[in-house]
């Protein structure tokens, strides 16, 4: 009986360093990027730097950080474009709880940030380029308006999508429509991998062996008693 509750508080203890421990957020490395149909500004930068840091401030990664005002530092679509789509390779399929955004805030005007933004992924190398590609769509989110201009503007957003579980190689980020110009734009982007902090790792590492050992003396002694 002993083992039986020790083998139970055990238990409850690894459930308590599961679920309630901090965690490291690890920023997801992008290895490629691409805007779909060449829907590219004459002003924009190329798509990776959306997504490898580029116009982050100096505190970079902290979030939120504040960004730099320069269209090369972020995407911006054709004249005339105000919806535009950029895909992301991570390089090998990863799992992500979180997005971070950093809307479009270049050279005269924030409306040409992007307002409604849908977000697919796909492990089907494919899907990659193709805006028509196997893609599965994973939610949609709102994004505000950036405040100002230029470097000063600390405009961050996080959202969480934990619950839709995503597991991706390649994720398309659709960019529907913005707050009111003819382009439509974004700055930069990070996908988040949350995970356990190594202390909590280290506790459940020590844990486990005695939750296992229990279980076999609890195994052994029923066997015997029978």
């Amino acid at each position: 009986m002993r083992s039986v509750r020790f083998a139970g508080s055990l238990f409850i203890v690894l459930s308590w360093v599961a679920f309630s421990s901090p965690s490291l957020a690890t920023i997801i490395a992008v290895t490629d990027a691409l805007v779909a149909d060449g829907n590219l500004g004459a002003s924009s930068g190329a798509a990776i730097t959306t997504a490898d840091g580029t116009g982050l401030g100096a505190g970079y990664p902290t979030f939120p950080d504040t960004h730099s005002g320069f269209n090369t530092t972020g995407y911006l679509s054709a004249a005339g474009n105000s919806s535009g789509s950029l895909h992301y390779d991570f390089g090998a399929q990863a799992s992500f709880d979180t997005i971070r955004f950093w809307n479009y805030h270049g050279l005269g005007t924030t409306t040409r940030g992007a307002f409604s933004v849908s977000i697919w992924g796909s492990n089907d190398p494919l899907a990659y380029g193709d805006e028509a590609g196997p893609w599965q769509s994973i939610t949609s989110v709102s994004l505000a308006q950036a405040p100002a201009n230029g470097d000063t503007a600390a405009y961050g957003e996080e959202f969480d999508l934990a619950a839709f579980s995503p597991n991706y190689r390649y994720v398309r980020l659709f960019l529907e429509d913005n707050h009111g110009a003819t382009e439509v734009g974004l700055a930069e982007v990070q996908f988040i991998s949350s995970v356990p902090e190594p202390s909590a790792l280290a506790l459940l590492g020590i844990l486990l062996p005695s939750l296992k050992l229990a279980r076999r003396h609890e195994a052994g002694t029923g066997s015997r008693r029978c």
